[in-house]
């Protein structure tokens, strides 16, 4: 999907929410807007969830288990509201940084 397509459908409004947050995330990504670990974060992980039920009015009405891949590890997650949750250390660990300490230049996370 190339960002024209991406603006096409935020323009026309053919993305949910949820869907429309995500896009908003991918175009940050590839224009570069996401630096240090956000960057990082974002482009390993992979959100895999059913759709959630939703009401008549568009409202979401359940909250659903779900898993994240990061890399080529799997998380748990919770899908609530259409956002997808993930404890942090989940995520930390399942990108596996290398932390690395030297007196000149102290403390170092490598992701």
């Amino acid at each position: 999907m190339t960002e024209q397509d991406i603006i096409q459908l935020l323009k026309n409004g053919q993305a949910n929410e949820s869907a429309t947050q995500h896009l908003l995330q991918e175009l940050e990504v590839r224009r570069g807007q996401l630096y240090g670990i956000g960057r990082s974060v974002a482009e390993g992980i992979v959100a895999c969830a059913k759709p959630a039920d939703k009401a008549e009015d568009g409202i979401d009405t359940d909250t659903r288990d779900t898993t994240v891949n990061v890399g080529d590890k799997t998380v748990a997650g919770k899908l609530i509201g259409g956002t997808t949750y993930v404890p942090l250390r989940d995520i930390v660990e399942a990108l596996r940084p290398t932390v690395a300490w030297t007196a000149e230049e102290g403390a170092r996370v490598t992701l």
